[in-house]
């Protein structure tokens, strides 16, 4: 068996190109993300202050009554005078102002063009509003925290306008996030490649392993267990060159961080061996199909565009519930805060829920392959 192990790891790690995909190029995009995002976002405090329209009343109730001096305070937006809606339009059109921002359901920006100013201001209240959506989730979980500081921290310059100068937790944090949760979900590639040694239908190499004098639960197990191993050292690289080289935060919850990967890990490869096992045609066609899996997944999450998580998150919770990539991003939001630990809880066990139902259902195809002669 130990020879047998031996042999497994050398296979795999034999993969250059794999290893490439799933852990030179994360480290190297991380990387670029610190040269260019985090600065990008950091230097937003460089503009003079945005002057903006608020052509309505707010009460007490209202977010941006809240946000909105203290944006001002740190001299990111101007609000002038005007409360009449059709001479903001004028003033807008006239060039007078950068937006109109308006709260009916959700935060409202009115742009005449693109600039850098509107840009500036989108991802302002893109994050705001997806603040603001955590909040009301964390609070429906324990209301308590809605009658404790807790609330007066998540509306203060230290949550929005410092996120904006201060590289440890800005708008960029959801990239290095969201690519966190690439790397694992790159354990759908490892599963799918797992398996071409599994079945001896699909290579010669998985032809002597179902000869070897050994059962075929336990052949499947070390693999697994192998596999694992391989994908969480990847992603332990990447966690760590992301949090001290790169100074990215993921809070304080070191326990909650680890249980949430190792959760997501455990289901990305259970669903390569979902994938390639019940999936029939030739193999780069299941490696396709894994690939396309995982960069849906991380893009719904955030990693193009942060905004995004938020708009999958209220149009399509379907998708977002059934997506490891988002559960584990918003796993790590929410500990970056330090509360709501239920929160995680859930996530975990969802995303748990769905690597064993992936991971039975590829359990139950292998045990029924059966060879007429090997």
């Amino acid at each position: 068996m130990r020879n047998y192990i031996y042999y497994r790891f050398k296979t795999l790690l034999g993969d250059k190109m794999m290893l490439f995909w799933t852990l030179l190029f994360p480290v190297a995009l991380a990387l670029f993300f610190s040269f260019t995002l985090v600065k990008v976002y950091s230097t937003a405090t460089a503009f003079e202050a945005i002057e903006v329209a608020v052509p309505q009343t707010l009460d007490n109730q209202s977010i941006l009554k809240a946000v909105l001096p203290v944006l001002e305070e740190e001299d990111l937006i101007l609000v002038n005078s005007t409360k009449d809606l059709e001479s903001a339009k004028t003033q807008l059109q006239d060039g007078e102002i950068s937006a109109i921002i308006q709260e009916t359901d959700g935060i409202v920006m009115t742009v005449k063009s693109s600039t850098s100013d509107s840009t500036i201001l989108k991802m302002i209240f893109d994050q705001i509003t997806q603040k603001t959506s955590m909040l009301e989730r964390i609070f429906s979980q324990k209301p308590e925290l809605a009658a404790t500081d807790f609330i007066n921290e998540a509306y203060t310059v230290e949550t929005y306008t410092t996120q904006i100068k201060d590289d440890n937790m800005s708008f960029s944090v959801i990239y290095f996030y969201s690519l966190m949760a690439m790397e694992i979900l790159y354990g759908i590639q490892w599963g799918v490649k797992s398996t071409y040694y599994l079945q001896a239908q699909r290579s010669p190499a998985a032809l002597r392993t179902n000869i070897a004098p050994m059962s075929r639960l336990k052949l499947v197990l070390i693999d697994i267990g192998v596999v694992f191993v391989i994908t969480a050292v990847e992603v332990l690289l990447l966690y760590l060159f992301i949090r001290y080289p790169l100074n990215i935060s993921f809070g304080n919850q070191v326990f909650w961080v680890i249980a949430a990967s190792l959760a997501a890990l455990f289901t990305a490869i259970a669903l390569g061996y979902f994938i390639s096992v019940y999936l029939k045609g030739e193999e780069r066609h299941k490696e396709g199909l894994a690939t396309a899996i995982t960069l849906t997944f991380s893009f719904s999450c955030g990693m193009q565009y942060p905004g995004l998580k938020y708009l999958v998150g209220r149009y399509l919770p379907w998708f977002a519930t059934i997506n490891p990539a988002y559960l584990l991003t918003d796993s790590y939001y929410t500990l970056y805060y330090g509360k709501a630990i239920s929160i995680v809880e859930k996530n975990i066990m969802i995303t748990l829920a769905i690597g064993v139902i992936a991971a039975i259902l590829a359990a139950i195809r292998l045990r029924g392959d059966q060879y007429d002669s090997l």
